[in-house]
């Protein structure tokens, strides 16, 4: 089941970065990714709310992960993802934001001592240079080297962010904290610290 739900991630994540790249043109990155987060962190809040989610004891031994949760991946990974989709082309977005699950391997293989069998690090292996082929695919022969993207840079920067919030979140989540906690952590603070940069760079 959580295989389906990855996939089903994927695919809207496939139809939302060329929808988001429609709208980032002509707003500032900022502002666009505050107002996102904080409107999903209040749905994310209802339904919380409506489960009965919150649980004082699980909050108080997990604030801290929680908080590093809407900090790393709810409000900064957010707005350098933006700003580098401004920047650069959706499908090289895409194509480098696809190389999330090396680093959430890697991670994982690191803090959280999860195994990566013979046939898994194969699939890494072939994910990533079948990515890398079609990155390439996207830019004309040496424009990578002689004028590298900032773009670029800030996806993958992003990306990498992510897949700290990935291994924060799965520990938090071996705790005893839910996914909905989790997720209202990420995009409700992470809006709010980002409204926070909004009113520190007088764009509020």
């Amino acid at each position: 089941l959580g295989t389906v739900f990855a996939i089903i991630a994927a695919i809207i994540s496939g139809i939302a970065i060329p929808a988001n790249k429609l709208f980032i043109v002509k707003l500032d990155p900022l502002i666009f990714t505050s107002i996102r987060s904080l409107i999903i962190g209040s749905i994310f809040l209802l339904i919380s709310l409506s489960r009965k989610e919150f649980s004082k004891k699980r909050i108080k031994a997990n604030w801290k992960s929680l908080l590093a949760i809407a900090f790393i991946g709810g409000a900064l990974a957010f707005y350098l993802y933006f700003s580098g989709l401004k920047l650069t082309t959706a499908g090289r977005s895409a194509f480098l934001h696809k190389t999330l699950p090396l680093y959430v391997a890697l991670l994982a293989f690191i803090f959280l001592k999860e195994k990566i069998d013979r046939k898994i690090l194969t699939a890494i292996i072939l994910m990533f240079f079948g990515t890398v082929i079609l990155y390439m695919g996207q830019i004309k022969p040496g424009e990578m080297w002689q004028n590298p993207s900032l773009g670029d840079l800030l996806v993958i920067v992003a990306t990498f962010l992510w897949a700290m919030e990935n291994i924060i979140a799965k520990k938090v989540m071996r705790d005893g904290e839910s996914n909905f906690m989790v997720s209202f952590s990420r995009m409700f603070f992470g809006g709010l610290i980002l409204f926070g940069f909004l009113v520190l760079s007088n764009r509020l």
